[in-house]
This record gives C-alpha cells, sequence and structure tokens, in this order.
C-alpha cells in the first residue's frame, strides 16, 4: 500500500482506520481531522486497489458473498469457506489457513431513501439490495 495512504489513514484517523463522513477523516469532533483531496472512493478505494491488484489480488465486481463457513483450528476461529453469488449463481470458495481475509459487513448507505424540502424520505421496511445478508448469516452461527 502506498505510504501517504497508510499515513493518511493514521493520522487523520488518530490511529483507528474509520471514516467518519464522506468529506473528512477523523475521529468525530476531532480536531486533527483533514479534509481530503477528492471523494472516499477515490482518494481511499481506488488507491488502495490499484496497490491490492498490482500484487496479484484478485476484485470480482458483481459477486456478493452471503454467508461464511467458520472452523476453528490452532490459531482460533477462522473462515473456512465463503458463500458466493456470483451472476445470480451459487459458488462456494474454500479459503486456506495462510490466506488473509478482510471481510466488510453491511452498507452505510444500502437501501437509503432521500426527500427533499416538500417531501419525505420514502421509509423502507424491507432490504432492497441484500447488503446485510452476510451479516445476518453470520449473527446465527454459534460463537463456539
Amino acid at each position: 500500500m502506498p505510504k501517504w495512504v497508510v499515513q493518511r489513514l493514521v493520522s487523520s484517523t488518530g490511529g483507528a482506520a474509520r471514516v467518519t463522513s464522506i468529506r473528512w477523516l477523523g475521529a468525530a469532533g476531532s480536531r486533527t481531522a483533514r479534509r481530503i483531496r477528492l471523494n472516499q472512493y477515490d482518494s481511499i478505494v481506488r488507491p488502495i486497489e490499484r496497490w491490492l491488484t498490482g500484487r496479484g489480488v484478485v476484485v470480482e465486481h458483481g459477486t456478493t458473498v452471503v454467508d461464511a463457513d467458520f472452523v476453528w483450528d490452532r490459531m482460533g476461529r477462522r473462515v473456512e469457506r465463503l458463500h458466493l453469488e456470483r451472476a445470480g449463481q451459487p459458488v462456494a470458495s474454500q479459503i486456506v489457513a495462510d490466506d488473509l481475509l478482510f471481510m466488510t459487513i453491511g452498507s452505510m448507505t444500502a437501501d437509503a431513501t432521500y426527500g427533499d424540502d416538500g417531501h419525505a424520505p420514502e421509509l423502507v421496511k424491507d432490504e432492497r439490495v441484500g447488503a446485510w445478508t452476510l451479516w445476518k448469516n453470520i449473527a446465527r452461527k454459534p460463537v463456539a
């Protein structure tokens, strides 16, 4: 990962990589929050994706992780298999013990609706995009 990306994330967030708004990086109320030059996607995601793909990481668009199978081994709890939907078809992907797996679950903007001064946003009572499917599935699994 480019050094400047790591430095920006660490220095702007007080050591924790968290993003609190579209235009700012930093802990809520932090005096050290800095404005990023572009939006989060172009300032953070694209450089990290370029760095990863340059090192052989495969990025798949149009693929959704819907579940994960966990196992216990000498190192603790880890993911053994991911269940995916690729082009609408179920696919399982085996994860070996030496693999590094980083999962994000849910979405801050999934099923968001917008209003204006004259109209209230639509109340969404059901999931429309399925962004929380992975979280719901792994939350049902026993811890031990």
